[in-house]
């Protein structure tokens, strides 16, 4: 059985994990706005193994590509947890492929969380890029080739990167796959 939640202008199918279905082709198909449901995309509970994490958050985009994660549909996923009573505590861990997220509910009724994403990390080593980081500003074309093809895109996600240029002035480029 599945659900449909909203979160900021975002729309999900939610559902506990089955091994026996393709995700990718249920989110492709479900998804679809004008044949299917209709949603940004599909999350699903699947339960872990690990002793201190009940779920770990699955995340398929409309596309029937994995995501490692998702701002409004982390807390979605929250909110189905207690509804579906897989989750009661004031206090948990949920597993993504961007690592575990920290869940404090600051309120049941209404449902408030605060989610603790942790500090993004924008560095050159951390986006695998082989180039000077003081030179972005005169290759952004390149750095922005370079980003499609790293590590860090791996998900076929799309992202912006925002270039310092001269006076002060900002330049911002988006990579949409």
């Amino acid at each position: 059985m599945y659900s449909k939640y909203h979160g900021c202008g975002n729309d999900f199918i939610l559902g506990l994990y089955d091994e026996n279905i393709d995700y990718s082709k249920f989110s492709f198909k479900y998804c679809n706005r004008y044949t299917g449901l209709g949603a940004d995309g599909v999350i699903l509970a699947k339960p872990t193994n690990k002793e201190d994490i009940k779920y770990e958050m699955v995340f398929y985009n409309a596309d029937g590509s994995r995501a490692p994660m998702c701002g409004n549909g982390i807390r979605c996923f929250c909110k189905f947890l207690y509804d579906e009573k897989l989750e009661v505590r004031d206090s948990y861990k949920v597993d993504t492929l961007s690592g575990v997220m920290h869940v404090k509910v600051e309120s049941f009724e209404p449902f408030y969380v605060t989610i603790n994403l942790g500090k993004p990390d924008y560095s050159v080593k951390r986006l695998d890029i082989d180039f000077d980081e003081d030179k972005w500003q005169e290759r952004y074309k390149e750095v922005l080739d370079v980003l499609k093809n790293s590590k860090i895109y791996r998900t076929e996600q799309d992202g912006s990167i925002m270039f310092k240029i001269k006076n002060n002035k900002l330049k911002i480029e988006t990579c949409i796959h």
